[in-house]
């Protein structure tokens, strides 16, 4: 069609553009070309101006036009295509479907006795294509595109009203569920001041001068120390129960003044661990008594841990990252409970919503705040 049209119209490149949707044309042969490279400009400008002419209501009419006259400014593919003069003639089946263009072009203009050849050896295409191929087949390529198009579209749209748990990701990690904390009884300074002049005193002639008062003081706070001894022995803190002993590194302790009342260390039963969950408050949403909740562990994220929530806080605060987060708590659902200490990401289900809501909840929240409605 393409390459032996030749020899009943005189033209210098033709193209044969089927439909493919209701104003979509599709290049699928370019003469004295073996393939079409669907990435050439050329080939989507030649698409784009065959769509825009049939558009227009010339589906069913033999067109002539001239390109460049009619190309939009700086267009670079029409002020560098040479044969700007082109006919454009439908090929249709006998109920007057149209389901393919055969465009020609040349320099000159086209006469009508030109076109009226090219439209006799159209004809004759269109005849052996559906003689070839079948009306119904030919309809159905061109209703399955359009079929499809309308199917993916009303999926879509169905979609987005299945209803699915509203769900967030966060940070999370095994927490003693129940912790006694043991408080400091009495103000107070973990005093290891002389022990330090003492051993860098044999290299240091200014610390050696300073262990004779730090002695002193030594002596002054050994004084002080027996009558605090006095004291502690009415003040000792004894553990309520068996459990395991959390507390941070004790060098930190070491030198450090201490206010009574203030925690030292907790006691947690190792039976007894709960979910500690840093809920940012970027990511809250709604949550329910009873709401399920899965912990994917760093040591192990292919296997969720199951879990309650009982409670959540009303309250933010910032947590470690300084990031402001609700304190949310959860409690297991299985015998199996991961020690205390391990840290991993927490999914917490809420109330169950439509899939568009789900999808487009962050993007909907950003633009609220960004324009205030």
């Amino acid at each position: 069609m393409v390459n032996g049209s030749r020899v009943a119209v005189q033209y210098r490149q033709a193209m044969l553009l089927l439909r493919s949707g209701p104003n979509k044309q599709r290049v699928v042969s370019v003469s004295s070309l073996s393939a079409v490279d669907r990435n050439s400009t050329f080939i989507r400008w030649i698409e784009r101006l065959v769509a825009r002419r049939v558009g227009d209501g010339g589906r069913e009419k033999v067109l002539s036009f001239d390109a460049r006259r009619d190309a939009k400014t700086g267009d670079p593919d029409a002020s560098a295509y040479p044969f700007a003069h082109m006919a454009l003639l439908p090929l249709q089946l006998r109920d007057g479907t149209v389901f393919a263009h055969l465009l020609f072009t040349r320099e000159a203009e086209w006469d009508e006795r030109s076109l009226v050849a090219a439209a006799r050896l159209c004809e004759t295409f269109s005849h052996a294509w559906e003689a070839l191929v079948g009306p119904k087949k030919a309809k159905r390529k061109l209703r399955s595109r359009q079929a499809l198009g309308f199917a993916v579209a009303a999926t879509v749209l169905l979609a987005g009203f299945i209803p699915m748990p509203l769900s967030v990701l966060a940070p999370a990690r095994g927490a003693p569920a129940d912790a006694y904390v043991v408080a400091a009884p009495m103000d107070g300074v973990i005093e290891a001041r002389y022990d330090q002049s003492l051993r860098t005193s044999f290299s240091d002639s200014r610390a050696k001068r300073e262990l004779s008062i730090a002695k002193s003081e030594l002596n002054l706070k050994a004084g002080e120390y027996d009558y605090a001894s006095e004291l502690m022995k009415k003040t000792v803190v004894g553990a309520p129960r068996d459990g395991l002993v959390l507390f941070s590194d004790k060098d930190t302790w070491t030198g450090r003044p201490v206010a009574t009342g203030e925690r030292i260390m907790r006691i947690a039963d190792p039976n007894s661990v709960e979910i500690a969950i840093d809920l940012p408050v970027a990511d809250a949403i709604v949550l329910e008594e009873g709401a399920r909740v899965q912990l994917y562990l760093d040591s192990n994220p292919l296997k969720p841990v199951e879990g309650k929530l009982p409670s959540a806080s009303f309250h933010a605060q910032p947590n470690g990252d300084n990031v402001l987060s609700y304190n949310v708590r959860a409690d297991f659902a299985e015998a199996d409970r991961p020690r205390i200490g391990l840290r991993g990401t927490a999914k917490v289900y809420g109330e169950r919503v439509t899939l568009a809501y789900y999808l487009f909840r962050k993007p909907l929240s950003a633009i609220r705040q960004w324009t205030g409605y």
